[in-house]
């Protein structure tokens, strides 16, 4: 028998739907009046316990067939990453003597802890003799512990039982975990360092082992506290700085944060990019008063943007010095910026501040400028004459934005359309302007 003519829907599950959230079924298919459900538990992590809670189910109304779950065997089908393996063969212990169990109970196992179980890579194609697929002689097979990374993963759990001509082979429910961080208080003091030291390492490998190190570390959080400060004054390529960085800010902790707030004023390019984007998330008020002076001082207007961005994202709010300034920036694309932070917490002064920048030069700071008077629900008769005036704007998208803006303010549907002859357009915004005459 060839293992692919029945895993084909296991890798579909396990490698193009495991980042879905829906909740798996509780058992697998029925065959021959039997099916298989599988569970974990506690919280899978890496270089721990990963207990499976195998049990069988008759799902007809005869009795169990006894001496074929006696002799049965059984194996796990990992997949994460695009990868499958299948562990070695399993111990099956069951709870109850299926001899003694009614057709509505269920067979239960003892769990199996397969963390430390060898495991094989799946072969596309492979055969499998008495439901167990054949290894090659030169197979090597690698701890569970040793294959399974941070994120999801799929389990199922492959059963079979001898009788008839090919037995039976039954396969739980896709089972989709959480592998977590490894917890270090837990391990010897020579795995934790080995721990620490690859994830350190990560940091200075390329900028997919940086990201994949970030992960790590931020998983794990303040147990690597000093170790990730330590190595902040290493040396290091720039990529893996910034997301040494954004480890450092995400685990948070007063000594983490003093060091970001300390470095800030000497970072430039893409690391001062990073503090600023993501430094209010730790929701420090000495970082965040740095990175609004730096957003301010620097001649570096993507480093502003990144900081307004950031502040909007995970703070809700703006500090007011920084908006300010965005608002009369000399880059219009900050300007435009500072409206979102308007919109994101109006102050007291959000009509008028909305208002001048609607007279602002630039179309696209006009337009957006219309936009957000809408969506706070101002509407005055300034406001209606203003933005009819901004129309001589030779500018598609303001435009358009102005004209929608309009007519949500009045009901009349006059939105300019850029596919439109020009005649068209001009009687348009000539039936907007003689309305201020009305």
């Amino acid at each position: 028998m060839r293992l692919d003519h029945w895993l084909p829907a296991v890798l579909i599950m396990c490698c193009g739907l495991a980042g879905a959230q829906e909740s798996a079924p509780a058992w697998g298919d029925s065959q021959r009046g039997l099916r298989a459900g599988l569970s974990v538990a506690d919280t899978p992590r890496m270089l721990g316990p990963l207990t499976s809670v195998p049990r069988l189910q008759r799902t007809i109304a005869e009795p169990w067939p006894a001496a074929m779950i006696h002799q049965a065997t059984s194996y796990m089908l990992i997949a994460q990453n695009q990868r499958v393996w299948f562990t070695e063969k399993l111990p099956l212990q069951p709870r109850q003597d299926p001899a003694n169990l009614t057709v509505d109970a269920l067979l239960d196992y003892e769990p199996v802890d397969i963390g430390n179980r060898l495991a094989y890579p799946y072969q596309q194609g492979g055969a499998i003799a008495q439901g167990y697929p054949l290894l090659d002689e030169q197979a090597t097979g690698r701890s569970v512990n040793e294959i399974v990374q941070l994120g999801t993963a799929i389990l199922v759990w492959v059963v079979w039982l001898p009788g008839g001509s090919d037995g039976v082979l039954l396969r739980s429910n896709s089972l989709q975990v959480e592998i977590g961080p490894p917890l270090l208080s837990t391990l010897s003091e020579a795995r934790r360092q080995e721990v620490t030291d690859g994830i350190l390492n990560g940091f200075r490998q390329h900028a997919a082992a940086a990201q994949t190190a970030h992960a790590m570390a931020t998983a794990i959080g303040s147990e690597l506290a000093d170790a990730l400060t330590g190595l902040y004054a290493s040396e290091l390529p720039e990529h893996g700085r910034m997301w040494l960085a954004n480890a450092l800010i995400d685990i948070g902790g007063e000594k983490t944060i003093r060091l970001i707030t300390d470095q800030l004023p000497s970072s430039r390019g893409g690391l001062a990019h990073v503090i600023a984007f993501h430094g209010p998330k730790a929701g420090d008020s000495s970082l965040d008063a740095a990175i609004a002076a730096a957003a301010m001082e620097s001649d570096d207007p993507l480093l502003t943007a990144w900081a307004l961005r950031g502040f909007s994202t995970f703070a809700g709010t703006i500090p007011a010095s920084l908006l300010q300034h965005a608002m009369v920036h000399q880059e219009p694309r900050l300007r435009a910026t500072a409206i979102d932070g308007i919109v994101l917490k109006p102050s007291d002064d959000a009509r008028a501040q909305l208002l001048t920048l609607l007279k602002d030069d630039h179309p696209k700071v006009a337009g957006a400028a219309a936009t957000a008077l809408v969506k706070l629900n101002f509407d005055d008769e300034e406001i209606r004459r203003t933005m009819i005036q901004r129309l001589d704007l030779e500018d598609d998208e303001a435009r358009e934005r102005l004209t929608q803006a309009l007519s949500d303010l009045t009901g009349r549907q006059l939105i300019h359309d850029a596919e439109a002859s020009p005649e068209e357009q001009a009687r348009l915004l000539d039936a907007w302007r003689n309305s201020l005459h009305k």
